[in-house]
């Protein structure tokens, strides 16, 4: 087990995420199921896009702040 804020980093190496938001569960799945861009709006407060770069591995991409925060 390893805590990382880094989304891109543990979704290129994690077999599974685990995201809490104020001490709970937010999300808990393999890194396509849990980094969404409805999580990183909930809790970050943020635009943001995920892709796949050529070699395959997830991208997160923050564009903007969400407009609600």
């Amino acid at each position: 087990m390893v805590v990382l804020h880094d989304l891109t980093f543990a979704a290129r190496w994690a077999d599974k995420i685990i995201v809490m938001k104020n001490g709970a569960l937010h999300a808990a799945g393999s890194p396509d199921a849990a980094i969404t861009p409805e999580m990183l709006a909930s809790i970050y407060g943020v635009e943001a896009r995920i892709q796949r770069c050529d070699r395959g591995f997830l991208q997160v991409i923050v564009d903007d702040r969400s407009p609600a925060n």
